[in-house]
């Protein structure tokens, strides 16, 4: 192996990558979950934000991934990429003829091409961003790229330069509304955060004094959310300077039609989900701001803010820096948060420089808040599994051995549960199963794991296997009868292994039970990486961990040093949250709706609307102001949390408590003579206002009037609906709304059939009784006509019976034309 080889500095961070031969890729990627399977490589390397990244460049592509780097190639206009790899966790990346660069004050870009070893193809400008620049270079080779990053990095023109790497982004999953008492997460049961009730953001108090208000903006960066959603539509942002669909960038922003925000991924005004893997925005834009106090659905922790999508991701493809630093940069254009629920495996000067421009200039200089997951880390179980196919009796063997040297820490297995075919499933805490033969020089016991998990109440009971020396492997043997079809049946234990490089856990299979292995699985240690993830230990960003209902961290939950909170979510072996999903057959489950909420994802974006809370509040709060509440107001939490000045690196200053942080915003904030109304449709219709001219709600609104206007609101039935009920706050009840703060309104509208034969909703047996009448009306003139043929009775029944078809041909009309 060469030396490495560190390519470019910026940030005062050495990045380094590890190369093989020569390769280039036109339609080949390469994705592995495990670093084990890599070939042997070279070093090189690159700086960004301090520290040296070592990287592995891989030189084979598995046939059935090639379909992916096809859709980047595809999609980026490109086909020269190398694929890279980290080898402490085996993230991929993509590293092309694109670099990016900023110039120091004073310099100009049309300086740059002569300086540079290689010819360019494009310069284009940085959307946002007066001195940063993406660069195409006209090269064969990849490698090229970094190579000219690194001379860039040591001229007086830049202030840093990087390759524009693409990057899969890891998504660290997910009132009186019909599933409000499933959200735990906002309003549990009171009781003690230790015994794992009331674990909840305590939102009830919270909304007594502010429920959002539609001018406070959070930005969703994401694969997209669905505009349409019926509990979500009527809080999408809406840009007040553009037309919508006339392919004219009417407020000059550089964007065409972006009405309800911008596709990164793709350039261009679509913002909705499109890949069947696109499933994870929608979700985060529900828990932030789902339409609550409508009678439907979910709300979200701030139901009145607005939401502006902003997609940077397609079927968890590769997304370059360069789009990610513009979408961030447009975010801050028109948010006053941005959430982001995913972490990046790699830095860049790029988005660093978006986030910190941003902290500092946002929302008039009062500064954006940005909000990041504080990532999933990788310990959830490791899977040792094989398969067997025919019937009979198995003899299964599972070896903990190594190799290790004087000095290394011995090998442990930790086996959290089992899965035997024929056999019930095991899982502990319980007995060691009585058909398991255990060697003597065995140490098995069963116990809480403190490793991956945390305080006492919460630690998982697992099978721990300590092996007693690498002489004398660690072995259980057992047998089952398997009596099922002749079929694949998986055999698999879940657990986690710790110790030396040489340190191996193996399952063996008999399936014959004549003493010979037909089938052997291995599974090796690994690093376990809880380090809080890129953006989020930015100082400008704001890192959110994630605690379980029963007020512990979740097993995948990051911490350390720079964790700044926590909040609810759900996680291995604890409840999940209850989210919006998309419509139909495109998201998780067919419903709207569904129980798939967990992780740090799902915490950030609860976060995210406790911050909106405040901000709609007090809109004047700078972001440190917002900052210093939320570390004053939350609530330390867990059994052991060794909190240090008000921080432990488990929890952040706490659990986030929005009821608190809204109490304090209170305290500083001067009473607003003005307020929102909101009105949420529900059905199809309208509403007008009899206070503002010219509203016409014909789809979810809002309006600011002085506090204490009375406001009578006119509910309008459309063809096929007619007017339910008023809803919402309590002085909505009746349509006549005096306005205070937090008012919310929800105006009801139900299916009506326009066919009186066929009956009226609100009145059954309404069809059955215009058919008796008609036929009543039928069989009368059927005896006026026989009557009135008697001469000495036509004078007599004539005016009546002209006066009763007369009516009965206007009935009919009016049928035909209403």
């Amino acid at each position: 192996m060469t030396t490495m080889r560190c390519h470019y500095k910026t940030y005062s961070r050495k990045i380094c990558f590890r190369y093989h031969i020569l390769i280039l890729f036109s339609v080949f990627m390469l994705m592995f979950n495990s670093a084990s399977s890599l070939p042997g490589s070279q070093e090189y390397a690159y700086r960004v934000n301090g520290k040296t990244i070592a990287l592995n460049l891989l030189n084979t592509t598995p046939p059935d991934l090639k379909e992916k780097l096809a859709e980047v190639s595809k999609q980026k206009n490109n086909s020269l990429y190398r694929v890279l790899q980290k080898p402490e966790n085996g993230a991929l990346l993509l590293l092309s003829n694109e670099l990016i660069v900023e110039l120091n004050a004073g310099q100009s870009i049309s300086d740059l091409p002569a300086l540079l070893p290689y010819p360019i193809k494009t310069i284009a400008p940085l959307r946002g961003s007066a001195r940063q620049f993406k660069i195409t270079l006209d090269i064969l080779d990849p490698l090229q790229t970094l190579e000219t990053v690194n001379y860039l990095s040591n001229n007086t023109l830049v202030a840093w330069a990087e390759p524009n790497l693409r990057q899969q982004i890891r998504e660290s999953l997910l009132a009186n509304d019909t599933y409000f008492d499933e959200q735990w997460y906002l309003e549990a049961p009171v009781g003690d955060l230790n015994e794992g009730e009331g674990v909840d953001v305590n939102i009830a108090g919270a909304w007594d004094l502010e429920v959002g208000r539609p001018d406070i903006v959070i930005a969703v960066l994401d694969d997209g959310v669905e505009t349409s959603h019926y509990d979500l539509d009527g809080n999408i942002f809406r840009n007040p300077g553009e037309v919508p669909e006339n392919s004219l960038d009417d407020d000059g922003n550089g964007f065409i039609d972006d009405v309800n925000g911008w596709n990164f991924y793709n350039n261009d005004a679509d913002v909705d989900p499109q890949g069947a893997d696109d499933i994870h925005g929608t979700p985060m834009a529900g828990l932030i701001a789902a339409e609550g106090f409508n009678q439907e659905g979910l709300a979200g922790v701030c139901p009145a803010c607005k939401v502006l999508p902003i997609k940077i991701n397609y079927n968890n493809q590769f997304v370059d820096n360069a789009s990610i630093a513009e979408a961030i940069r447009y975010a801050t254009e028109y948010a006053d948060i941005i959430n982001g629920s995913w972490t990046l495996e790699q830095e860049s000067e790029a988005i660093i420089s978006a986030i910190n421009d941003g902290h500092v200039n946002g929302r008039g200089g009062k500064g954006a808040l940005f909000v990041f997951a504080a990532g999933n880390s990788n310990t959830l179980p490791s899977s040792l599994s094989s398969s067997i196919q025919i019937q009979g009796t198995h003899r299964y063997t599972l070896q903990l051995t190594e190799s290790a040297s004087v000095g290394d820490a011995p090998a442990e297995a930790w086996i959290k549960s089992a899965r035997i075919p024929g056999a019930a499933p095991i899982n502990f805490p319980g007995e060691i199963p009585e058909n398991w033969e255990i060697s003597d020089n065995t140490q098995v016991t069963l116990q809480s794991n403190p490793k991956f998990s945390n305080e006492e109440s919460c630690k998982i009971e697992v099978l721990k296997l300590t092996n007693a020396s690498p002489e004398n492997p660690t072995e259980i043997s057992f047998t089952e009868e398997y009596n099922g079809e002749d079929l694949p049946e998986t055999v698999s234990f879940s657990g986690w292994l710790t110790g030396s490089e040489g340190a191996k856990l193996l399952l063996e299979i008999d399936e014959m039970n004549d003493g010979v292995v037909d089938s052997t699985r291995s599974l090796s240690p690994r690093d376990y990486d809880f380090s809080i993830g890129f953006p989020a230990y930015l100082d400008a960003s704001i890192a959110i961990g994630a605690v379980s209902e029963y007020g512990c961290r979740t097993n995948e939950s990051r911490f350390g040093e720079k964790l700044d909170f926590v909040a609810p979510s759900g996680g291995v072996n604890t409840s999940l949250l209850e989210v919006l999903d998309r419509t139909g057959k495109a998201g998780y489950e067919t419903g709207s709706y569904v129980t798939r909420g967990r992780g740090t994802s799902a915490a950030a974006a609860i976060a995210s609307g406790v911050i909106g809370l405040m901000l709609s509040h007090n809109p004047q709060l700078t972001a440190q102001q917002v900052y210093n509440i939320l570390r004053e107001s939350s609530n330390e939490i867990g059994i052991e949390p060794n909190y240090i000045y008000q921080k432990s690196e488990r929890y952040g200053y706490g659990l986030l408590d929005a009821t608190k942080a809204l109490q304090a915003v209170a305290s500083t904030t001067t009473e607003a003579s003005h307020a929102y109304l909101t009105i949420h449709l529900v059905g199809e219709g309208e509403v007008n206002s009899s206070n503002v001219d010219g509203i016409r709600c014909g789809y979810d609104c809002s309006h600011e009037y002085e506090l204490g206007t009375v406001v009578q609101l006119e509910a309008i039935a459309k063809r096929n609906s007619k007017f339910a009920s008023f809803g919402g706050s309590a002085n909505c009840a009746n349509g006549m709304v005096t306005v205070q703060r937090n008012t919310i309104c929800s105006v009801k509208f139900s299916e009506s059939k326009t066919n009186v034969d066929e009956g009226d909703e609100s009145n059954p047996g309404a069809g059955a009784l215009s058919v008796e009448l008609s036929l009543f009306c039928y069989l009368l003139i059927l005896a006026f006509r026989l009557i009135t043929k008697r001469e000495q009775y036509k004078g007599l029944f004539r005016p009546f019976y002209s006066h009763l078809f007369n009516a009965k041909s206007a009935q009919s009309r009016h049928q035909e034309y209403d």
